[in-house]
């Protein structure tokens, strides 16, 4: 490649643009004369304010003073790439190279150039053959861009007794992984791995690429796996199945396998309330402070009130569980799914939540709308960042000062009369007391991080610093 770049004339650079520019204008009669440090400052100046094709009309002036000037043909190039007219800015980087093989600036340009234009191997090549000749980091580190390590996985290959949840080992390397099952090999249109793969049928071949940003791609990895675990019929009662067939998104009316329910990773069941009918209702969940119902019926049922939970024993996998307007929930079927990271059970008239203690990888977890008045089960919960417990029955929050870890915070709508407890949560950007007894919040002075202080229809004497603060704070409300 670098020998064919070696026999490009300086004065090549003109290009399509330029050269259609400037046909049939007389440049010595039109401009008066200007030095080449003046086209040089000018092409500057318009690069600087965005004007890339009067840029480049002042550095082909400089160029044409001086073929061999590195500034004017890099300032030339960078001029066309950002015009986007990059086969000029090609030839002009091209051209820096024919006249000095060790310019690491016109090998990182061109380069660059062709990453703009999707010559992937183009790139390769000239940085390939570039950092045998000029020994520069730059250079380097760019090349390290184009090879694209293969993704790495948290099982081999092989036979296994149990379910399986395939993980990626190697994440967050700037990388985005895609697979497929069915043996075909995997691109971009497939499947991009987010969260995890479960490993539930008989036989699985997973086959994954890894992209970078700039498009190059890994070599494939091919995984094969053998689930030894029996297949078995799930029985479920009439209503409980037509539940699972929709969170399974079928309406075939046959049997369910355990197999099946191993894939669910989230679950949404809403029951039948007044200010939404049941053909429209299809989702509730609570995030970051706010109830949301959307219209994804794929993974909801609106069916009215589910006897049984039973079917969860069979999801080991479950990472999201959202429940709102059941009647009865039995949350010993819910402490099974010890995956769960994310628990909304809203309006679901419990009063005694001891069983949701064992949930210890619990993130998110919204216990709305319910008739909830010990909250010392919570405790062992430190995992928690989001804790919503609005709407309850709850006077005593002091046994909750281990969550330490906690973002967000609502007890609105209880009975608390001492918050204190609040300031051991250093780490809070959001914090809700509406609608309590609560006269003494000087404890948000341990707060720093606080953002959003939502205390109105509060008995509040004493506000510590809280007053002074709202010039760093986004929202504050202390609102009688």
């Amino acid at each position: 490649m670098l020998s064919a770049l070696c026999a490009v004339l300086g004065f090549a650079v003109l290009g399509a643009g330029a050269a259609s520019y400037y046909r049939g204008r007389d440049t010595k009669a039109s401009m008066p004369e200007k030095t080449l440090d003046d086209y040089l400052n000018e092409g500057k100046k318009y690069f600087e304010r965005g004007d890339y094709q009067e840029a480049a009309i002042s550095y082909r002036n400089a160029v044409e003073m001086d073929g061999e000037n590195p500034d004017a043909l890099l300032g030339l190039g960078n001029a066309y790439v950002n015009s986007e007219a990059y086969e000029d800015a090609e030839v002009s980087f091209q051209s820096m190279i024919a006249m000095n093989r060790e310019d690491a600036e016109a090998y990182l340009q061109l380069a660059r150039t062709y990453f703009a234009e999707g010559k992937l191997e183009e790139a390769r090549e000239l940085l390939e053959e570039a950092r045998e000749i000029v020994k520069d980091e730059r250079i380097q580190e760019l090349y390290n861009e184009t090879i694209v390590p293969e993704p790495s996985f948290s099982l081999d290959s092989g036979d296994y007794e149990e379910y399986q949840l395939l993980e990626l080992d190697n994440r967050g390397n700037g990388t985005y992984v895609y697979y497929t099952l069915t043996g075909k090999e995997p691109d971009k249109r497939d499947s991009l791995f987010v969260d995890g793969i479960v490993l539930s049928e008989p036989e699985i071949t997973v086959k994954a690429k890894a992209y970078n940003g700039l498009g190059y791609s890994s070599e494939t990895v091919t995984l094969q796996f053998h689930i030894l675990k029996p297949v078995e019929e799930v029985p479920l009662g009439s209503r409980e199945k037509q539940l699972v067939e929709s969170l399974l998104q079928r309406r075939n009316g046959q049997p369910v396998y355990n197999y099946e329910l191993a894939r669910l990773r989230e679950a949404y069941i809403v029951g039948t309330f007044w200010h939404l009918s049941q053909e429209n209702l299809s989702r509730a969940l609570f995030y970051n402070g706010n109830y949301e119902i959307q219209n994804y019926s794929s993974i909801v049922s609106s069916k009215g009130n589910i006897e049984s939970l039973s079917f969860l024993r069979y999801c080991p996998f479950l990472k999201s569980l959202n429940i709102a307007y059941q009647d009865a929930i039995n949350l010993e079927e819910i402490s099974a799914c010890q995956s769960l990271e994310n628990l909304s059970l809203i309006n679901t008239g419990i009063t005694d939540i001891s069983p949701l203690a064992s949930l210890s990888g619990l993130k998110s977890l919204c216990l709305g709308w319910n008739r909830i008045s010990e909250v010392s089960p919570l405790a062992s919960l430190t995992s928690l960042h989001l804790l919503s417990l609005w709407g309850n029955e709850i006077s005593d929050i002091s046994s909750l000062s281990g969550l330490t870890g906690l973002t967000y915070f609502d007890i609105s709508d209880n009975a608390v009369t001492d918050a204190s407890v609040i300031g051991c949560f250093e780490n809070l950007t959001e914090l809700w007391i509406r609608g309590n007894q609560i006269r003494d919040v000087s404890f948000t002075d341990n707060l720093q991080k606080l953002g959003i202080f939502m205390g109105g229809e509060n008995p509040i004497e004493n506000y510590g610093k809280l007053r002074n603060r709202t010039y760093d704070m986004g929202t504050i409300d202390i609102t009688a």
